[in-house]
């Protein structure tokens, strides 16, 4: 039973994908992006087609996770809150 659920989630999702890639891309605002998971999910959703992503935190350190992490963020929206934009966890 495991095993068909886990089907149809993956069909779901996949449908999802379709219709949004199909559909105008999005701008939506990534919020602190300063760490590797974060920034690279933000461009690889970029990169599938379904949004246009707006990172938002602070510049610097978004630029060293993408520098370190070989992420390029040439020609994405950047906007520089100049402070942490989201409390401590």
């Amino acid at each position: 039973m495991k095993k068909t659920l886990e089907t149809a989630s993956g069909h779901r999702l996949n449908i999802i994908i379709k219709q949004a890639k199909d559909a105008q891309h999005l701008a939506t605002a990534v919020v602190q992006p300063s760490d590797p998971s974060s920034l690279s999910g933000a461009l690889d959703a970029m990169r599938c087609g379904l949004i246009e992503p707006i990172l938002v935190g602070r510049e610097a350190e978004i630029r060293t996770v993408a520098d370190a992490h070989h992420l390029d963020i040439e020609g994405v929206a950047l906007v520089d809150a100049g402070h942490d934009v989201l409390p401590p966890m």
